[in-house]
């Protein structure tokens, strides 16, 4: 069969596919800078596990003063959110320490939409793309489930799953490089927490639920896996927002 012909095709300036945090904090850049942009989400979804159920971001387990640009001012805005309620958080976004900083995913999603807004970023959801054409190496046009087509001068790949990438032919690989492949430092699998002195098997020798492997590589090495999913849970008390979460392989 060929290629349905579209019913209408949209020019900008960049399109951003995946409505992932990447994929916001791009297309909110990209507009900022004066750049008519696009962002298509495949899914009906937006914000992608900020606005999903993260429920609190690992900002606990980086260098404070990395975390800036869109992503502190995002959090900055949740917590203005919170404090125009008489909600106060465990947390102020601009004091460098360690804790968590932890939001309800209703309103992750509530600002996300907001700064896309203002940004005048138009967002197209449920529109997975279906295919594409090329010149050369450069993509051309993309091709919509939602029988429209997009050009634009520069396309952005913030899917999850490297969708657009694939179909345009990029090179892909699942899991992780090891720190030899490209002589990186810090590449391949770590283990930085301590080793915990409690076994993981039952009395008769095998592993515990929920417990997958009992194989450790060395330090460094690379593997093609996918990383482990979590589910956290938000609990609430009046006048105070509390997160959890809970990591499953």
């Amino acid at each position: 069969m060929g290629q349905e012909l579209p019913s209408s095709t949209i020019n900008t300036d960049v399109c951003v596919y995946g409505a992932t945090p990447a994929g916001v904090c791009a297309a909110i850049g990209a507009a900022r800078e004066g750049a008519r942009v696009i962002l298509i989400e495949p899914t009906a979804h937006i914000g992608g596990v900020n606005t999903g159920g993260l429920s609190f971001s690992d900002s606990s387990q980086v260098m404070r003063e990395a975390m800036g640009g869109l992503w502190r001012e995002w959090h900055q805005r949740i917590e203005k959110d919170y404090k125009s309620k008489g909600v106060e958080l465990p947390y102020k976004v601009d004091n460098e320490n360690g804790i968590r900083w932890t939001y309800e995913p209703h309103v992750a999603m509530k600002v996300t939409l907001e700064m896309l807004s203002e940004a005048k970023v138009k967002v197209i959801s449920e529109s997975p793309i279906i295919s594409l054409t090329k010149n050369n190496t450069n993509i051309d046009e993309i091709y919509c489930d939602n029988k429209k087509s997009y050009r634009a001068k520069v396309y952005i790949d913030c899917t999850y799953e490297g969708d657009l990438m694939a179909l345009a032919g990029v090179e892909w690989v699942i899991g992780r490089e090891g720190k030899d492949e490209f002589d990186e430092d810090l590449a391949g699998k770590r283990y930085g927490k301590p080793v915990m002195n409690i076994s993981g098997y039952n009395d008769k020798g095998d592993l515990l639920p929920l417990i997958t492997t009992d194989f450790k590589d060395r330090e460094g090495a690379g593997d093609d896996h996918v990383m482990t999913y979590s589910f956290r849970r938000c609990m609430e008390r009046p006048q105070a927002v509390y997160c959890r979460y809970e990591t499953y392989l």
